[in-house]
């Protein structure tokens, strides 16, 4: 294991916990909030190592806009990436998506809080994303998909 290469991610309290615990701890190098609301002093501290934000589509589900997201935006003075994920809710970054649709929920059900995006497409998508950051910001490779929009993945809306 290389310690001089750590990343940290998470969804929602977790990635909030991961962009407090990169502010505290100079060893974590790179980090992923996945659609959770920011607390702490980092909000106003911001970070300067890179950070990717991933978050759910309001209009999909019950989520709303998270105006922490906004302030820490603008500190954040490293890369930075903000992007949406089309079609899903707060708990599409669970392992819920799966899990609710093998015990028989209905996509009704689900809507509020997980979207409308299949859960096995939204993994997909999370996971591509994910590797493509700790690969460009902890392994120095390429990381393409963090260019730009990518046809392979049309859910993934980059913002700001």
């Amino acid at each position: 294991m290389d310690l001089s290469q750590v990343g940290m991610f998470g969804s929602s309290l977790g990635g909030a916990t991961a962009a407090q615990a990169m502010l505290e701890d100079r060893r974590i190098r790179a980090g992923v909030n996945m659609d959770g609301t920011f607390f702490g002093n980092v909000v106003t501290a911001g970070l300067n190592r890179p950070f990717l934000l991933m978050g759910s589509d309001p209009e999909a589900s019950e989520s709303e806009a998270d105006e922490t997201w906004d302030q820490i935006w603008g500190r954040l003075r490293s890369p930075r990436y903000w992007l949406q994920l089309d079609g899903s809710g707060h708990l599409s970054f669970t392992d819920f998506q799966v899990l609710l649709a093998q015990v028989g929920t209905s996509p009704e059900d689900m809507r509020p809080l997980l979207g409308t995006i299949d859960g096995q497409r939204s993994i997909a998508v999370q996971r591509a994303y994910i590797q493509a950051f700790f690969d460009r910001h902890l392994r120095n490779r390429d990381g393409r998909l963090l260019s730009g929009p990518s046809a392979r993945y049309p859910e993934m809306r980059f913002l700001p």
